[in-house]
């Protein structure tokens, strides 16, 4: 399994889930593994909606964001968009437990891809999550119209 170089993408550089002027967000580190994003996590209990359950919005996050890797990083593509995020939550997510988010490429035709990707606890590799992630690949002007405003 290969870390992957953060993107040097200045409009994500506050992103919540990789940006590493977000003080606040998670600053997740990424690895390749043949034709996976691999991602280990801990999250942190201030990321909880109840008890010690991780918020489902920060779950589905989790999965979208290293569907995004795929793209980004398999398929060298910088300039797309999610546009549809399907969860399943199976088990919660726990906060604090070591957990694995994996994404991979399913499926790619003309503009679209697909993903699916899943969040495991580190330990027995029980999945709690899974999505399928469709993202458009998009063209460069559209995308900096999109992501500047």
């Amino acid at each position: 399994m290969k870390e992957i170089p953060r993107l040097n993408i200045p409009v994500a550089e506050n992103c919540f889930f990789c940006g590493i002027k977000n003080e606040q967000g998670l600053r997740l580190t990424f690895y390749l593994d043949e034709d996976q994003i691999v991602v280990p996590v801990t999250i942190p209990e201030h990321l909880v909606g109840w008890g010690d359950v991780v918020h489902g919005g920060i779950v589905a996050g989790l999965l979208d964001e290293a569907a995004s890797w795929c793209v980004a990083k398999i398929l060298e593509n910088l300039h797309f968009a999610t546009i549809q995020l399907a969860v399943k939550y199976k088990k919660p997510v726990r906060a604090g437990v070591p957990m694995t988010v994996r994404a991979k490429i399913v499926n790619q035709k003309f503009n679209i891809v697909d993903c699916e990707a899943w969040i495991a606890e580190q330990e027995g590799e029980r999945v709690c999550s899974t999505a399928d992630v469709r993202i458009a690949l998009i063209d460069e002007e559209k995308f900096n119209s999109f992501a500047t405003g």
